[in-house]
């Protein structure tokens, strides 16, 4: 009653206003003031009370903004004033609101006079107020149709803000209101930025033409110009104006526009923790349950009414309906049936050790094979329920909200199943232990029922408008079991396969414990407060949150499996080493692409996914994304990171342009044949460094970049090189080159000035060498560029080993080529393309010297291919009885005549000693 009185007298109010306007637009002297357009778009009459709204302003600007802008159109032209004289009223309001007097009569001369005929005023104050009216009014300045056209749409721009900002005010209190005002909010941005960049080119142009006439005359140095120079000089001022007038609306208008953007989401802010926050009613009070038992006999009737129509309806289709569950029951149990043949042809492949790729290709492989029987024999029977009409109203509501639990619960338990495989260890991609993961795979299928239950629960609550305690027993008991299985996986000890490192073992598992274990004390500690909305928020943010981030996980692992090192695959060296396939360098780099290029897909993706997990709505990621990719301020400066990529893809068009033109350069003009070689390398590199040189430019203008900026820089800098910074600046600019020039790069093996080793890292001053003793080298840059350096792997990671071989003379040397060559070919590390050669390189002093030449994969494997070679050319050699030369000497002695004197003194002298001791021998028994 109280309402329908409050809208009464609403009706009352207004009608007293619309009567009240009748009068005054009456007595208006002048055209009528322009009014806001019907709701069919055409301006209403003037002095009509306002149309009442059927929309609210955003959904009108959101639906029909052509017909916004049509409306927007006619009442500007409605609002300009009249051409036509028109008499004045004798009852004409003041500015005050009070009647104005009635204009005094007039004799003939049209002076005025009173009823005495006496002058009204004085004859200077007549002749003064006859100036005006003899004075000529200038004639207004016809702005061309386009800055006509921009003109209008500023002032459409300021209508829909005042429209948004009224909109926002009458539902500031309504969350789904304000979430639909957000994109509408967004346009009016987008349209403001586009309207002044279509107008500042103009304004300059305009511009332009105005300083091409020169100083306007002052009268004193300046001469006075002739008519014609000065109409136009007032006419491009006027259309200047205009321009720039429009410019600073729509620069108001967006800053108005991002000023009421701020506005909803503070506005959004506050009803979020207001609702967050708010107690509920206790569940142990008694008069909670006896509102519940009082509600139990109308919901008992609604489902029995609903339940009966449902029926009756199905009575009348029912051959139609017993075929469509029959039908869909055995599509499921078909597609059932194949997904099961195909499931164990995988399992009878399975290999005993598969690799890291194997598990994740069977896993992805699996997992919608188990999903999509269920989900597409649910959704056969919803669409051929559908079909036929029996779901209607809170039916076909109820039963989309069973599909999407069907969805969800299947989905859940079959990338649980594919990923833990409980009874198949060896397939198991996330490495826990057996228990572990049966456990885990079954608390994530109560996990997913928990939740899918309470969606339909919640669902039929709302379909049957069941009282507030319904829900918030539903709730209750659905955070209070989600809190229970929180807690169980939290207990879990999550023990990793014994060949991975314990520490890192234990990391994860306290990243995937504490988490859950603080969420389930949370909405115990919500719940016994009586906070029943923030239990359920926290448990289902962590169900959110918790399957957005398991998804984005397996994604990348799935990118890992795809893009991993080809060292790490099977028959990456054969693959390599084949004459006809790509060579490990190239697969490499392949890979490190596809990896980026994933990587960045899922970060692409990722964020939006974390983004609606953590409860953004599709308007606020829109309007996130929108101002990342086309604009925010940081600091005064206004970066678009759409800008930045658009000039990396010129700067990357430009480089690849210059190396097609070097190439077509060096096959055609610039060919050796044609070309001294020493002036084609010149042209190319000055072709080089110009190409690089204006891709950088260019991509430097388009990202927004003022150039000067960087001039300033560059004197500063000089400057600081000028008072010693000589060295500092050139080891700089060498690490610089470096990075730029890549003429070593991190992981190539180097021997710069007698240090040779694998080159760790490359900073802006020094570079890092790690040597194969395990020590590390600190080389300024400079020395690397002036220097001489020896890069072992700088185009690729193949090398050629040379391992010298001698036989006797007496082998048979075609023999020992064909030995060679066998060993060579046989060898896993040698590759086959380019082939091995054997060299016949010198007869020698003492054998005949050959020399095995072949080429390997990888460099770093020198001395593994050497040792392999070596040993397997010391066993055939002595199987096929080619034996190994020993060095042989001639010795020439001089002056022999000196050495035989030399000789037979000692041979006289040994004589002697020996005489010597067989004389005492035989004198011994005689004494």
């Amino acid at each position: 009653m109280f309402a329908d009185i409050r809208r009464l007298g609403l009706y009352v109010i207004l009608a007293l206003v619309g009567m009240g306007a009748l009068p005054l637009a009456a007595q208006t002297p002048t055209a009528p003031p322009a009014t806001p357009p019907s709701a069919t778009g055409e301006p209403a009459p003037a002095g009509a009370p306002p149309a009442r709204r059927t929309q609210w302003p955003s959904e009108k600007f959101a639906q029909q903004p052509d017909e916004a802008k049509k409306a927007e159109g006619k009442a500007e032209k409605s609002a300009t004033p009249a051409q036509t004289k028109t008499e004045p009223s004798t009852n004409t309001p003041t500015a005050d609101g009070t009647p104005a007097a009635a204009p005094a009569p007039t004799n003939g001369n049209g002076q005025a006079t009173n009823g005495d005929a006496r002058p009204a005023a004085s004859s200077e104050k007549s002749s003064e107020s006859e100036a005006p009216a003899n004075t000529v009014a200038p004639t207004p300045t016809e702005l061309p149709a386009d800055i006509t056209n921009g003109l209008n749409q500023a002032q459409g721009l300021e209508s829909r803000i005042e429209a948004l900002e009224k909109s926002v005010e009458r539902v500031k209190g309504r969350d789904k209101e304000l979430i639909d005002q957000l994109p509408v909010i967004e346009a009016v941005i987008a349209d403001s930025q586009r309207l002044a960049r279509e107008l500042r080119p103009k304004l300059d142009d305009v511009r332009s033409q105005i300083s091409r006439l020169g100083p306007a005359p002052d009268g004193k140095d300046i001469p006075p110009e002739s008519a014609t120079i000065a109409a136009q000089r007032s006419r491009l001022n006027a259309i200047a104006a205009a321009i720039d007038g429009a410019i600073k609306t729509a620069g108001l208008v967006e800053v108005r526009a991002r000023q009421l953007s701020g506005r909803v989401q503070e506005l959004r802010q506050d009803i979020f923790t207001r609702d967050l926050l708010r107690r509920s009613r206790s569940p142990l009070a008694p008069a909670f349950w006896e509102e519940i038992w009082r509600a139990v006999p109308s919901a008992k009737l609604q489902v029995q009414a609903i339940t009966a129509g449902w029926w009756s309806n199905v009575l009348i289709q029912l051959p139609a309906t017993i075929a469509v569950i029959l039908g869909s029951f055995a599509f499921y149990a078909v597609l059932k049936l194949l997904m099961l043949r195909l499931l164990r042809g995988l399992s009878a492949s399975q290999i005993a050790d598969p690799g890291f790729y194997l598990k994740v290709s069977m896993a992805g492989a699996q997992a919608p094979l188990r999903a999509i029987p269920a989900i597409a024999g649910a959704s056969a029977l919803y669409f051929g329920l559908d079909f036929l009409g029996l779901l209607y109203l809170q039916v076909g509501y109820l039963a989309a909200t069973i599909l999407e639990g069907v969805i969800i619960y299947k989905v859940s338990t079959a990338l649980a199943r594919a990923y833990l495989r409980p009874n198949q260890p060896a397939w198991r991609v996330l490495e826990f232990d057996n228990q572990t993961a049966r456990r885990l795979a079954r608390l994530i299928k109560l996990i997913a029922a928990v939740y899918v239950i309470d969606l339909a629960l919640r669902e039929l609550i709302r379909l049957l408008y069941l009282p507030l305690p319904f829900s918030i027993v539903t709730t209750l008991t659905a955070s209070l079991l989600l809190a229970v299985l929180f807690a169980l996986v939290s207990r879990m000890r999550f023990p990793l396969s014994v060949d991975n490192d314990s520490s890192l073992a234990r990391l994860r598992a306290e990243l995937i414990r504490l988490p859950l274990l603080l969420a389930a004390v949370v909405i115990v500690v919500a719940l016994v407060g009586g906070y029943i909305a923030l239990a359920r928020y926290v448990g289902n943010q962590v169900l959110m949150t918790g399957s957005a981030i398991i998804l984005l996980l397996l994604f990348y692992l799935a990118n890992r499996a795809i893009a991993a090192e080809p060292d790490q695959n099977p028959g990456a060296q054969a693959a390599a080493a084949d004459p006809h396939g790509l060579s490990i360098d190239l697969r490499r780099r392949m890979a490190g692409i596809t990896a980026v290029v994933l990587d960045s897909i899922l970060v692409v993706v990722g964020i939006p996914v974390l983004l609606l997990s953590f409860g953004f709505s599709t308007a606020d990621i829109g309007s996130l994304a929108n101002r990342a990719l086309f604009g925010f301020e940081i600091g005064g400066v206004q970066i678009s990171l759409a800008r930045i990529a658009i000039a990396l893809g010129i700067f990357a068009v430009l480089l690849t342009l210059t190396r097609v033109l070097q190439r077509w350069l060096s096959e055609t003009v610039l060919h050796p044949k044609r070309t001294d070689q020493g002036l084609s390398n010149s042209i190319s590199t000055g072709v080089n460094y110009l190409g690089i040189g204006v891709a950088s430019l260019a991509a430097i203008s388009y990202a927004g970049l003022d150039i000067t900026n960087i001039a300033l820089v560059a004197g500063a800098l000089s400057v600081g090189i000028g008072f010693g910074l000589q060295s500092i600046v050139n080891n700089f600019v060498s690490g610089l080159i470096l990075l730029v020039e890549r003429p070593i790069k991190v992981g190539d093996w180097i021997d710069v000035a007698g240090q040779g080793g694998y080159v760790r890292r490359i900073s802006v001053r020094a570079t890092e060498i790690e040597t194969f003793d395990r020590a590390s080298v600190i080389l300024p840059n400079s020395e690397l560029i002036t220097g001489t350096v020896i890069n072992y792997t700088h185009r690729n990671a193949m090398g050629r080993l040379t391992i010298p071989v001698g036989v006797n003379y007496g082998a048979d040397p075609e023999h020992v080529i064909s030995v060679l060559m066998d060993i060579a070919e046989n060898s896993s590390l040698v590759a086959k393309h380019p082939a091995p050669f054997v060299a016949f390189e010198n007869f020698g002093d003492n054998a005949l010297e050959f020399s095995l030449r072949v080429y390997i994969i990888d460099v770093g494997k020198t001395l593994g291919t050497k040792t392999e070679l070596r040993t397997q050319i010391v066993k055939r050699f002595a199987e096929e009885g080619i034996g190994f030369p020993f060095p042989q000497r001639d010795i020439h002695l001089r002056d022999l005549d000196g050495l035989k004197i030399v000789l037979a003194k000692l041979l006289q002298n040994r004589a002697s000693a020996q005489q010597v001791k067989s004389d005492r021998e035989d004198e011994a028994p005689q004494t």
